[in-house]
């Protein structure tokens, strides 16, 4: 089975894409912070391979699964912060806040374990 052969920075910077372009010169690529591609930078990309292509979306999608965790995470921390906080029990937290027994375990885990 031949090897797949693809570079990395060509990845990274396909994944780096701000796909949504920009109001000021919509011909030209961004990356995700902003700042505009540079001529060397875009010559790079236009040898894109369908490798590195399918490698980048990879990387966005597994960048995408980790921002879902953190959002999660996040989540449940504001919830065990919200009780704590409001000296309530764990049937009385908001229904913003995800489900009370996921946050209740997570923060016994943690008193169990020391984190």
């Amino acid at each position: 089975m031949p090897q797949t052969h693809f570079r990395p920075d060509v990845v990274a910077l396909f994944a780096d894409v701000d796909w949504h372009g920009h109001l000021d010169d919509p011909h030209r690529a961004y990356h995700r912070d902003g700042r505009p591609f540079t001529l060397a930078e875009q010559r790079l990309l236009v040898t894109i391979t369908p490798e590195e292509k399918a490698a980048g979306h990879q990387q966005i999608r597994r960048e995408n699964e980790w921002l879902d965790e953190v959002d999660a995470m996040r989540e449940m921390i504001d919830s065990i912060a919200f009780k704590i906080q409001a000296r309530t029990q764990w049937l009385h937290l908001p229904d913003k806040y995800s489900d009370w027994y996921d946050s209740y375990n997570r923060l016994r885990m943690w008193a169990v374990d020391g984190t």
